[in-house]
């Protein structure tokens, strides 16, 4: 398959009618810290872990998901018989996708917007990745709405950002998913939040296309 095909191929699963793409990014310390909600079973971070290995082990659970999101070191675990966590997932027919980034750090210049970390290395690891089942990738950027926020430098930098991620999963034949949030609380108007909103999908759109015709005419 050329890539433009494998893109394709691997997009059309991810969004088969009746599937759900399950977010599951969210660290064992999370899950005990009740990022999912209170929870009476997940108190310690090995019972976060054995709530993860449930989740994988769900049967049936290729029937409603057609993909899959989690952090990097689940790559690594294992369920209690010694089994991947991937091969659970993968022999479910459930795609694989990681969140690539690996945290945040102010954006120069500013005590409030944050840019996320990751691109440093990337390409390897996306390499890497590829070559254990992983199929896609998901780049998240957050824009916070207060008074004179977001700048419009921090739009130009997550927009950034999320289009070098795209361009490198190009690269290895993963599909990119980015997601630009937009903090939903405030004391600012409705109206407000939808420009703010506009704003933060409209940049990474715009740079990512600007980023594909540059490779188009460079290959």
């Amino acid at each position: 398959m050329t890539t433009e095909s494998t893109l394709a191929a691997t997009a059309r699963r991810m969004v088969a009618p009746g599937k759900g793409i399950f977010a599951a990014d969210v660290p064992l310390k999370g899950l005990v810290r009740g990022w999912w909600g209170e929870s009476a079973h997940a108190r310690t971070e090995e019972d976060a872990a054995d709530f993860q290995e449930m989740i994988c082990r769900t049967p049936g659970l290729g029937e409603h998901l057609s993909s899959i999101i989690v952090f990097p070191d689940v790559l690594d675990r294992r369920a209690r018989d010694g089994t991947p966590l991937v091969d659970l997932v993968l022999e479910r027919g459930v795609l694989l996708g990681i969140t690539p980034t690996t945290g945040w750090q102010l954006l120069g210049g500013s005590k409030h917007e944050y840019v996320p970390r990751g691109l440093d290395g990337l390409a390897k690891r996306l390499e890497a990745w590829r070559e254990r089942g992983v199929a896609f990738v998901k780049w998240r950027v957050a824009a916070r709405v207060r008074p004179g926020l977001p700048t419009e430098r921090a739009l130009v930098s997550n927009a950034r950002s999320v289009a070098e991620c795209a361009a490198l999963a190009h690269q290895f034949d993963l599909v990119p998913i980015v997601e630009p949030e937009v903090e939903m609380k405030g004391e600012h108007t409705i109206e407000r939040q939808f420009e703010v909103t506009d704003s933060s999908c409209t940049a990474p759109s715009k740079r990512c296309t600007s980023t594909a015709s540059c490779r188009r005419r460079s290959s």
